[in-house]
């Protein structure tokens, strides 16, 4: 049989083995015995090289060479020297009560990834189904350039962070190694409240922040107490889809609500549906369109969230981050009705393994926000909410997002100037005043999806923008992480943009 070959894809959704502990080897093993097993390849089938597997899979040669030879001394495939990896002819059939064979697929890895995903999701519930589709804002590599939202791990004070740990654990650490209080430590909750009030224009006292772990935790918390099965939710079209599955996890019925220059349109989101539930919104810079809210639309969106009895939900993930003017006061800061609930991180402008971000509520919410924590994970790591807090009220926090802005400003500039190098009849980028990424939006002819593809396999990574919408976005784009990668890897990257473009 003639090798096939097929598109890139990752067997792991991101490369880590999907059995706790589980060796990759082992897991790659498995999953081709699978296929093995059920008949999708037959006896005398020729297997892809374990060079091509491993190209194919995004796991190392090592991995698929250990899997061979683990399938080789169970019998279920001959290494004929010259000629390749073969099907066993005397592989023992399992009996199936009910087998569908996978869609046929253009490559062996697509198999194995179609016939994992069968079996993985046969047993899922529709919600299960719905909220385990993998998103498109996580890179296939951790060590990804371009990768969304990462940020400048390179940027990062490490050895002040590891003074600031060491002397805490010193001083208090039996004080931490205990249950603590589901909605965060004392310590953190007064100094993110404060530097609220005075970065973002956010009323709130400490009694009214939830600690979490990220953000799309708080969003998570959010649908579960405050909307039912059935309930319409406005969501910004496009969107962030961790968003999209927190909200259709919970049962709501998703509006969106188209979003332009000004933010979301609130007049054509009153128009489709007047009574939601909840709009969730991200005005301070729009994800991903980068676009900011106008006073107006902010307003008007107020009005309607008080006539309609319904609440908004704020997403301000990377605010500090504004190149051109000053950061923008936060939605929740004119809301005199508390129909706003704010949300914040620090794991885009510290470093993602934080794991520390804030849900700033209403005071009558904060009972019930602070039980349903309780029930989900119980508390954020002890630990890094002193650390932080101390990181905060020492001041180091603020010198950071200074620090954080004038070098991704610096960036963001390297990555206008290699698009107006590289690839400026190719690439129109869109709203880039703040934030760590922009949208190149690519001729109408463009085929996002396999440039996308194209360029992984050369190690720059970048993100369809149309997966962030709902319906069909207005011509084919990619998102632009310029944050996680310096000027000269910037431009690398645009170069290898522009080559897979055929920009001669």
């Amino acid at each position: 049989m003639k090798r096939r070959t097929g598109p890139s894809v990752s067997l792991f959704h991101g490369g880590s083995a999907g059995r706790g502990d589980s060796p990759l080897y082992r897991e790659t093993y498995r999953r081709i015995r699978a296929i093995i097993l059920d008949g999708t390849v037959c006896a005398g089938d020729r297997l892809p090289s374990a060079r091509a597997m491993a190209q194919d899979l995004r796991v190392s040669r090592n991995t698929i060479e250990a899997a061979f030879g683990q399938l080789r001394s169970e019998g279920y495939v001959e290494r004929r020297v010259g000629s390749g990896t073969f099907v066993s002819g005397n592989v023992p059939k399992v009996p199936q009560v009910s087998r569908r064979r996978p869609a046929k697929v253009p490559g062996i890895a697509a198999t194995i990834v179609a016939h994992s995903r069968e079996k993985g999701l046969r047993a899922l519930s529709r919600r299960g189904r719905e909220s385990s589709a993998p998103p498109p804002d996580v890179a296939a590599d951790t060590d990804a350039s371009f990768g969304v939202c990462r940020p400048g791990l390179d940027l990062f004070p490490t050895q002040l962070w590891n003074r600031i740990a060491a002397r805490r654990m010193r001083r208090s650490m039996g004080d931490l190694l205990d249950e603590q209080s589901p909605n965060g430590l004392a310590s953190l909750r007064t100094a993110i409240a404060s530097y609220l009030r005075l970065a973002r224009g956010v009323r709130c006292s400490p009694e009214q922040i939830v600690v979490v772990t990220s953000t799309q935790q708080a969003i998570d918390l959010v649908a579960r107490l405050l909307v039912d099965a059935g309930d319409k939710v406005w969501l910004e079209e496009p969107c962030y889809t961790g968003a999209r599955y927190a909200f259709a996890a919970a049962g709501a019925r998703i509006v969106p609500v188209p979003v332009d220059v000004a933010g979301m349109d609130v007049d054509r989101g009153a128009a489709r549906d007047p009574r939601a539930r909840l709009a969730y919104v991200t005005p301070s810079h729009q994800f991903p369109l980068g676009v900011t809210m106008t006073l107006e639309r902010r307003l008007a969106l107020i009005r309607w969230a008080n006539s309609a009895n319904s609440w908004i939900l704020e997403d301000d993930y990377d605010s500090e981050l504004r190149y051109d003017g000053r950061p923008l006061a936060a939605l929740q800061g004119i809301d005199d009705s508390e129909r706003v609930l704010y949300v914040g991180t620090f794991n885009k402008i510290m470093f993602p393994s934080l794991r520390l971000a804030y849900l700033v509520v209403p005071p009558d919410l904060v009972e019930p926000v602070t039980s349903a924590r309780r029930w989900m994970d119980g508390y954020t790591t002890a630990l890094n909410q002193a650390v932080m807090a101390d990181f905060v009220h020492d001041g180091h926090f603020g010198t950071h997002v200074r620090a954080m802005r004038e070098a991704y400003r610096e960036r963001r500039d390297a990555l206008q100037e290699a698009v107006a190098t590289y690839v400026p009849q190719h690439v129109r980028l869109g709203a880039r005043d703040g934030g760590m990424h922009v949208v190149g939006w690519l001729p109408k002819r463009a085929n996002a999806p396999a440039l996308a593809e194209r360029c992984a396999r050369r190690g720059l990574y970048l993100r369809d923008v149309a997966g962030y919408y709902a319906g069909r976005p207005p011509g084919p784009g990619l998102v632009l992480n310029f944050a996680s990668a310096p000027p000269n890897r910037i431009a690398r990257g645009v170069r290898v943009l522009g080559q897979e473009l055929g920009v001669k």
